[in-house]
């Protein structure tokens, strides 16, 4: 789950470091990319076959 910290933050940073987009989009897409990266990361990678 995405705690309220996390949203805050992403809010804050996305709206001072992004400057393509703008708020919500913005914030809603770093949180996105975010919890696809902790996702993809979590996943056990497949055992490699011979």
């Amino acid at each position: 789950s995405i705690t309220e910290d996390a949203i805050i933050a992403a809010a804050e940073l996305s709206d001072r470091y992004v400057t393509a987009r703008f708020l919500p989009d913005k914030a809603i897409d770093l949180l996105d990319q975010a919890a696809a990266r902790v996702k993809l990361s979590a996943t056990a990678r497949p055992v490699a076959v011979q």
